[in-house]
């Protein structure tokens, strides 16, 4: 499989591997969608309490 890439598409190949690729952009994105999703979900239960008992 790899050389199916390495012949048809080169500039794809170093995109992938690199230090920036896209394995670190995805990894990044889930850390950030992840860590929003807790921080929203912490305050949406503290913001509804306090709104349930005021």
């Amino acid at each position: 499989m790899g050389q199916f890439f390495t012949k048809y598409f080169p500039n794809v190949v170093p995109i992938w591997s690199g230090d920036g690729g896209v394995t670190q952009a995805i990894n990044e994105t889930l850390y950030m969608t992840v860590l929003t999703a807790v921080v929203a979900g912490i305050l949406g239960i503290v913001i509804g309490i306090l709104l349930v008992l005021t």
